[in-house]
């Protein structure tokens, strides 16, 4: 007996044979019926090959950067990985608001919706146009996603067996343009604005944007002409002065190094003028004259502002308008907080909180005779929910550091004494307020400090001098602790609400300080659950203490950024600080159970 099957063939493409191919088997068998030769065959077996989809991306998502005002342009392939040809569908499923997309193969228009028959094997080039709407912000990120879908109905003939139908492309974009911040502030400050008084400006530069600056920018600080240029930070120049020399504008100038992308720390630029002293015979700017200082709406303007460039955009911002300056009479005295001092301050209870406030004599005393005398007083007021001015004291000293020999005061309702100096001199008074055990956070003291020209001479011009220096603030602060523990199952049979003898569980004791006040030298003490055993090694050998993030010793040892140890079956910890505002200390550990 011979046996001959047969089967038909046909072309065989990338994704295998193509759809609808019809498959014939038939078998042929000759034998012998005694002496005469026989041939007879089966019947045909056939079978046609069904449609399995396949639409293939060669990229599926895309992220990538761009500004705003522009229109970008993102290519992508689709190819036909099936068994047999379809008519695939695009269709634009989300495009933001104010968005323009266009789809493209080579120069052709796809529209929205529209349906274009792909061959086997064929493959096109898809091309995405998108238009950037303008005034979006830094950092905005939205995406455009469009969808491509197989003909759910296969052509007569062919049977659609497997594969997936409909898959999508995204394109995910993010605005990353130059955002420059700038402010400016009075870095030195002169008690009286008299002729020859020196200020100094800073102006701080921040670009929090994604990319730098594109080209150059300008910096420009106009002054007022009651100013006199004197100098200025990183090669700035002044141009543009009055007549007598007064007033100007100082300009810098900024590449995209200078303002990168992101930036950590801002950058400064310093001016440093003197009020003038020039106009009137050599007395300067008039008595009363207003000083306006990066003042856009002053007249004439004494605007401070950067002009800069991301390369379609371009951009001016400028500072708000510090205080103005009421020009004083050349006389009198002086008294300002010394620059190691801050005009407002927190404290623990327990803290002292010290200010240096310096009196100068800006008057013509002889050093010997005829020395001028001033008279200081200190005047202290108390928090409005609370009589917190006993919970202070304060001390005076005449040394020029917060060192030396103090006269202390405890009285609380003020003081006032006298002194002389010669021109030019100063006496420098060290004001401590101590902070005590039972003041509430929030309560506070403010201090307002008074200097008057007491002597029997002539009084300067336009009488006797008065200067006060107030608002200068002293505030409690206290800690306010959540203490909170969990559990977190490691391993074992059970569950960390239902653990099983053997299973190991780690316990976590989170602490938050959520008020005002350092919480300071703290330390737990966490004496195990009876039926559990310590787990020794669980973060390394003989780590079994988890400090924040860093493993602790077991031994009752000093370790570096804080103390932890386990002795007579109790985990402690500390002492340590807790920072205020929402500082934490967590303390991890893990046990057996028995």
């Amino acid at each position: 007996v011979a046996i001959l099957l047969l089967s038909s063939m046909q072309q065989v493409f990338a994704a295998g044979t193509l759809a609808g191919t019809v498959i014939t088997n038939k078998a042929f068998v000759t034998y012998n019926a005694g002496s005469n030769v026989r041939n007879d065959s089966s019947a045909a077996v056939t079978m046609t090959v069904g449609y399995k989809v396949s639409i293939n991306q060669d990229v599926v998502s895309n992220s990538s950067t761009s500004l705003d005002s522009t229109t970008v342009f993102k290519t992508f392939t689709v190819t036909n990985s099936g068994n047999h040809g379809d008519a695939y569908k695009f269709t634009i499923v989300n495009l933001p608001t104010n968005w323009v997309d266009t789809l493209y193969q080579g120069t052709t228009v796809i529209s929205n919706g529209g349906t274009f028959y792909f061959g086997v094997d064929t493959s096109w080039v898809i091309t995405v146009k998108i238009t950037i709407p303008g005034n979006l912000s830094n950092g905005y990120l939205d995406s455009v996603r469009l969808s491509i879908e197989s003909n759910p109905t296969p052509p007569v003939g062919v049977v659609r067996v497997g594969g997936v139908g409909l898959v999508y492309h995204t394109e995910k974009i993010t605005i990353a343009k130059p955002v420059i911040t700038i402010s400016g502030s009075q870095s030195a400050t002169p008690a009286n604005a008299i002729p020859g008084a020196a200020y100094q400006y800073t102006i701080s530069l921040q670009n929090t944007g994604s990319v730098a600056i594109s080209g150059s920018a300008t910096l420009t600080f106009k002054l007022d002409n009651d100013f006199r240029f004197s100098t200025a930070s990183n090669s700035g120049t002044n141009s543009g002065t009055d007549v007598n020399g007064n007033g100007g504008t100082v300009s810098w100038t900024f590449t995209g190094a200078d303002l990168p992308a992101s930036m950590g720390t801002p950058i400064t630029r310093t001016v440093n003028v003197v009020i003038e002293q020039v106009t009137a015979n050599g007395t300067g700017a008039t008595v009363g004259n207003l000083i306006t200082i990066m003042d856009s709406l002053a007249t004439p303007k004494t605007t401070t502002q950067i002009d800069y460039s991301d390369g379609v955009h371009s951009y001016i911002k400028g500072t708000p308008a510090l205080a103005p300056i009421t020009v004083a009479k050349a006389s009198g005295a002086t008294l300002v907080l010394s620059t190691t001092a801050l005009a407002s301050r927190t404290g623990n209870p327990g803290d002292s909180v010290r200010r240096i406030i310096v009196m100068k004599n800006t008057g013509n005393g002889n050093a010997t005779t005829n020395r001028n005398i001033f008279s200081f007083t200190r005047v202290l007021t108390g928090s409005t929910n609370a009589q917190v001015a006993d919970s202070f004291s304060y001390r005076y000293d005449t040394s020029a550091t917060e060192l030396g020999t103090y006269t202390r005061r405890t009285d609380t309702t003020g003081h006032t004494f006298s002194f002389s100096l010669a021109g030019g001199e100063s006496y420098y008074i060290v004001v401590e307020d101590t902070i005590y055990g039972g003041v509430s956070n929030g309560q506070f003291v403010t201090n307002s400090y008074t200097v008057a020209r007491t002597d029997g001479g002539v009084a300067p011009t336009g009488g006797s001098i008065t200067v006060t220096l107030a608002g200068n603030t002293t505030t409690a602060t206290t800690p306010t602790l959540s203490i909170i523990m969990t559990t977190a199952f490691v391993s074992g049979v059970g569950t960390a609400a239902n653990p099983a003898p053997g299973d190991i569980i780690e316990y976590i004791l989170t602490i938050t300080n959520s008020g005002a006040g350092i919480a300071k030298s703290v330390t737990t003490s966490n004496p195990i659950p009876t039926n559990t055993t310590f787990v020794t090694n669980a973060y390394g050998a003989g780590t079994g203490i988890m400090v924040d993030t860093v493993p602790k010793t077991n031994a009752v040892d000093v370790e570096s950024g804080g103390n932890a140890s386990f002795s007579a079956s109790t985990v402690s910890t500390g002492p340590t600080d807790i920072a205020s505002g929402g500082g934490t200390k967590t303390i991890k550990y893990q046990v057996t159970v028995n």
